[in-house]
C-alpha cells in the first residue's frame, strides 16, 4: 500500500495498522508506504509484535521513540503452539515447526508466528523501550479492565 492511499483510508476513518513493519513496505524517501504514513499520524494506532523475532529492538524503539504510548498496542503472533514442546504442528493447513518462541513453515522456513506468550512480549517491550511498572500498569490498565467487562458481561448473560 502505498501512503497516498493510506492518507485516502485515513480520511475515510482507518485509524489502527495492523502487525506494523511485520511484511510491508520499507521506508523509502521517495515513496513513503504504510510505515510512513502510520508514524506520522498521531491518532493512528499501530499494533507491535514485541516477541524478539518479527521486530527488531531498535525498531521497537523508534516505534516508541515516534508514537509513545498512546498510540501503540502490543499484541503477539502466537499460534496454538505457543507454550508446548517443540515439534511439528498445524497452523490453519499449513504444516509449521516451533523452535523455541519461533514458529515457521516447515516448507520453506519462513516465519509464521511466535510461541511468545503476551506477558513475555509485554516484559520484552519494557526492557527494550526502559519503561517503568507504573508506565505499564498505566497503559495496560485501559485493556485489563475492558477484558474485565467483557469477562463480567459475559457472566451475566
Amino acid at each position: 500500500m502505498e501512503g497516498n492511499q493510506l492518507k485516502k483510508d485515513y480520511l475515510l476513518g482507518v485509524k489502527h495498522i495492523c502487525h506494523i513493519f511485520n511484511a510491508m513496505s520499507g521506508v523509502d524517501q521517495r515513496r513513503p508506504g504504510l510505515m510512513t504514513a502510520a508514524l506520522n499520524y498521531s491518532d493512528i494506532l499501530v499494533e507491535v509484535i514485541s516477541d524478539g523475532l518479527h521486530i527488531d529492538d531498535e525498531v521497537i524503539k523508534l516505534i516508541y521513540k515516534i508514537k509513545g504510548p498512546d498510540e501503540i498496542s502490543i499484541i503477539t503472533d502466537s499460534m496454538n503452539a505457543k507454550g508446548l514442546d517443540d515439534g511439528k504442528y498445524k497452523l490453519g493447513i499449513l504444516e509449521v515447526i516451533k523452535d523455541g518462541m519461533t514458529v515457521k513453515l516447515s516448507s520453506n522456513a519462513a516465519l509464521a508466528g511466535a510461541g511468545t506468550t503476551f506477558d513475555q512480549n509485554v516484559r520484552n517491550y519494557k526492557r527494550v523501550c526502559n519503561l517503568e511498572m507504573t508506565d505499564l500498569v498505566k497503559w495496560l490498565q485501559p485493556i485489563l479492565l475492558n477484558k474485565w467487562n467483557y469477562l463480567i458481561q459475559d457472566q451475566l448473560k
